[in-house]
């Protein structure tokens, strides 16, 4: 009899692709994190939407230092336009380039605002302006060096000996530097040259110094001085501002906002005992204040309209038959009564209808210029959003105040032109422009209007900024963590990265989560109130502690579960190895500054292979999957093979790890297979025989037997090497229950 029986069938092969990738996952356990994310992401970015590559490097382009070789942190890099270089603002000093200007900065991180090609800058400690404009026609400056010698004329030679100091005037500041001579000849005699020069370091810079002889003799407060005509090719510091004028005829210079402050017309059409019509407001910036008269016969008391005045001498200017302004110094004045007396009475108007009399007086009110000075933080806005004022705030005195500027002049901020937002416990952390309207964000000590939200109009021709609503929600953290991705404010909280859109606006709650998939590590970091912000071709970086957590604009995901009031979400990424204190643009390439005195620059050229260091050490990027389970998450598993596709490069190669029952097995490492040749790039420690600059896929049979999950790592650290990524397969069998 015949005997029949079945041929067991072999398990069915399953197959899993990853063909989309979209940053990492940090919040969500590996066993809950889809395939198309990683939980444990390193160094990798962006290729193009759903693909991922290494992250490029950088390199360090300069390195500022103090006079004793310490380093000073960068706390601002200033563009005014679109310069080659810029204002550094590093430690307590601000440098054009390598060139010291001012030397009274604070050290911290600064900001700064451009009106009409001139940059304003809040450090809580002074509000500097900073200037360069074509000046000359691109010769050097013409200076004096003078010495006094009592009694007698000075001979035509000049002894100098090393270590000697030489006092240089410069007409174009009246402002004078002291240097010290280094050179090596002891004696100049000048009838024998017709120029000498000789280079002297000073501070960070050299400055060349040519004497040419001259015949004149001039008398100099009652000694005769001898004249010597010097050029100097670079510029100068007098220790709280400076000028340097470069070899193209450019002035760049910095000075403090209060020293050239908008001085106010308080007054118009006043008699000499008081009344008249007011005109402007006070300026915190300055106790300078001016009034015009409309004068009368025979009086020469004039009454300004503040007594205790300080006591600077008032300037006063008399009007003329021809109508302009002539001054006069023929008056006396008390600085207790606020009175001035006219040695002479000015007497009527030549001019009908016209005041005849200005007077320009002084009276400081202590703090005043401080609530503009101390503030730390500010932004552009204006009535109809026009960004026509600067807005500041983060004066530590006045946690919940704010002031605002004069339109097109941050020189003036009026004694009135201010608001208390929320209540006084609760800071203003930092602003954002929502449609038009200006938003104010508290911290997370405001319990009931965490972003206060303004308007900008004109009533009865005068500026108002109204309050329109509140919004309540997660406190902001970061005063340097606000940045707009795309047309979204985003903020920092300590609930992760919030935004405000424009639906919120006409709510009472905002609940804008974006970063809710980097939530997980991000907000176990220390400090966060450090964190920096800046938005570089579509990615929000959020710097601090030596990393960064990066936000891609071009790649909204629907939102977590976790997260239901969020409309959307970003793909996040992670960057290791990233000292950044602060970051810019420049020429279409990303800057930062460090703590150590750096300032580096990211390379730019994806294909090149020096684009894959950090100033020199390698980059080790990572991508990692998340738990693979199956259809069945009870059912065992047998990986049997892994095939990866990546971008073709120069040199690349990827080590590949397998997780067998939470061990990681090392399976192999391939550095050939993704390599083409190229012989303009020719690297012969990393050569290849391929012409194929296509992507390359990579295959390896491989055996996990029976778990219930694998996990798959896939790192590159090997310095100048690029790493892409475009594909993921496995091939695995289910077969059984898993049984520990």
């Amino acid at each position: 009899m015949a005997v029949s029986f079945n041929v067991p069938k072999s398990p069915s092969k399953s197959i899993l692709t990853i063909d989309t990738f979209q940053g990492c996952d940090f919040t969500n356990s590996p066993a809950n994190v889809d395939r198309f994310k990683s939980p444990n992401s390193v160094n990798m970015i962006r290729d193009v939407p759903g693909k991922v590559r290494k992250c490029m490097g950088y390199e360090t382009v300069a390195t500022y230092k103090d006079s004793n070789e310490d380093p000073l942190p960068i706390n601002g890099f200033h563009l005014l336009r679109n310069d080659t270089n810029g204002f550094v603002h590093a430690g307590t000093n601000i440098f054009w380039d390598d060139i010291l200007l001012y030397t009274d900065a604070n050290d911290t991180r600064s900001k700064a605002w451009q009106f009409e090609n001139k940059l304003y800058m809040l450090d809580g400690k002074k509000l500097l302006v900073m200037t360069s404009e074509q000046t000359g026609d691109g010769t050097s400056s013409t200076g004096k060096h003078m010495q006094e010698v009592d009694g007698d004329i000075y001979s035509e030679t000049l002894t100098l000996k090393n270590n000697d100091v030489v006092n240089f005037y410069m007409p174009y500041e009246c402002k004078q530097l002291d240097v010290t001579y280094n050179g090596t000849t002891a004696t100049i005699t000048l009838s024998d040259v017709d120029t000498y020069s000789f280079t002297n370091t000073y501070g960070n810079y050299e400055c060349v110094f040519e004497f040419t002889a001259s015949d004149s003799v001039t008398e100099y407060e009652g000694t005769h001085t001898s004249v010597i005509n010097a050029s100097i090719s670079n510029g100068y510091i007098d220790g709280t501002s400076g000028t340097y004028i470069d070899e193209n005829g450019y002035t760049h210079k910095v000075s403090k906002v209060e020293d050239n402050a908008y001085v106010p017309t308080l007054t118009i059409a006043k008699a000499p005992d008081g009344g008249g019509t007011a005109y402007e407001d006070l300026n915190l910036l300055t106790p300078a204040f001016t009034e015009l008269f409309a004068g009368v016969a025979d009086e020469k008391n004039y009454h300004m309209s503040f007594t205790e005045l300080d006591n600077t001498t008032p300037q006063a200017w008399i009007l003329n038959a021809q109508g302009e302004w002539v001054e006069t110094t023929a008056f006396s004045f008390n600085a207790t009564t606020g009175v001035i007396t006219f040695n002479t009475a000015p007497g009527v108007s030549p001019i009908t209808g016209e005041d005849n009399v200005k007077i320009t007086a002084y009276r400081t009110v202590d703090g005043y210029a401080d609530r503009i000075n101390k503030c730390t933080i500010g932004i552009l806005y204006g009535v109809n959003g026009a960004s026509d004022r600067l807005f500041v705030s983060g004066n530590p005195d006045f946690i919940n105040y704010d002031w605002y500027s004069g339109q097109n002049d941050p020189t003036y901020f009026t004694d009135t032109s201010y608001s208390l937002l929320g209540t006084s416990g609760s800071a203003v952390v930092g602003y954002s422009i929502i449609s038009n309207y200006l938003a104010a964000h508290k911290d997370w000590m405001e319990r009931d209007q965490n972003i206060i939200l303004r308007q900008g109009d004109l009533v009865d021709s005068l500026p108002s900024f109204r309050i329109i609503n509140t919004l309540q929600g997660a406190g902001a953290v970061a005063p340097f963590s606000f940045a707009y991705l795309a047309t979204e404010p985003l903020f920092l909280t300590r609930e992760g990265v919030y935004a405000v859109t424009a639906q919120d606006i006409t709510g009472e709650k905002y609940a804008q989560n974006r970063s809710y998939f980097l939530d997980g590590k991000l907000l176990k970091e220390p400090n966060l109130e450090n964190a920096f912000a800046f938005v570089f071709e579509n990615m929000y970086w959020l710097c601090l502690n030596g990393v960064a957590y990066i936000l891609d604009g071009l790649q909204s995901i629907r939102t977590d579960e976790s997260m239901p009031y969020s409309t959307r979400q970003y793909a996040g990424f992670y960057r290791t190895n990233l000292p950044a204190r602060i970051m810019w643009e420049k020429n279409s390439e990303m800057y930062f500054g460090t703590d150590d005195g750096r300032i580096c620059r990211f390379f730019t050229d994806k294909y090149a292979l020096a684009s894959y260091s950090d100033d020199g050490e390698p980059i080790e990027a990572i991508w990692e999957t998340p738990d693979i389970d199956g259809k069945l998450f009870y059912k065992n598993k047998t990986l049997r093979y892994i095939a990866l596709r990546l971008d073709a490069a120069l040199a690349t190669s990827v080590n590949i790890w397998v997780m067998n029952r939470g061990l990681w097995q090392f399976i192999k490492k391939d550095e050939t297979s993704g390599r083409y040749l190229s012989f303009s790039h020719l690297v012969f420690s990393k050569l290849s025989f391929s012409g194929d600059k296509t992507q390359h896929t990579i295959s390896t049979k491989v055996r996990v037997k029976k778990v219930d999950k694998f996990r798959l790592r896939l790192v590159n650290d090997s310095i100048d090497e690029p790493f892409g990524l475009y594909n993921i397969a496995f091939e695995y069998v289910e077969n059984g229950n898993y049984k520990g």
